[in-house]
């Protein structure tokens, strides 16, 4: 049961790359991004944007997937990104430059 919790946990990874960014974040994450949902909020909560992924289509060799979000039209800030999927959420935070 360990084994089978940690391989979960390592699957439900993501880091955002760059960061600060300029015009668009890549996410990167183990086999999580297929059939997702990433929402990009301001420091109040609100919902700034929101799109799905159905599939990213780009898988590494080591299983790993990424997906790029547009974030070009923000206003230079700090903002959250949660990834959703119908197993999981996560949310990291970035810096829009």
């Amino acid at each position: 049961m360990h084994r089978r919790l940690s391989e979960t946990f390592r699957k439900t990874i993501l880091y955002i790359s760059p960061n600060p960014a300029a015009d668009q974040l890549t996410i990167n994450g183990y086999l999580f991004l297929r059939h997702s949902v990433v929402s990009v909020f301001n420091v109040l909560g609100e919902i700034i944007q929101e799109e799905r992924i159905e599939s990213s289509g780009n898988t590494s060799s080591n299983g790993k997937e990424h997906a790029t979000t547009n974030i070009r039209n923000l206003s230079a800030g700090i903002y959250f990104i949660r990834v959703t999927n119908e197993n999981v959420s996560w949310v990291g935070r970035f810096v829009k430059e």
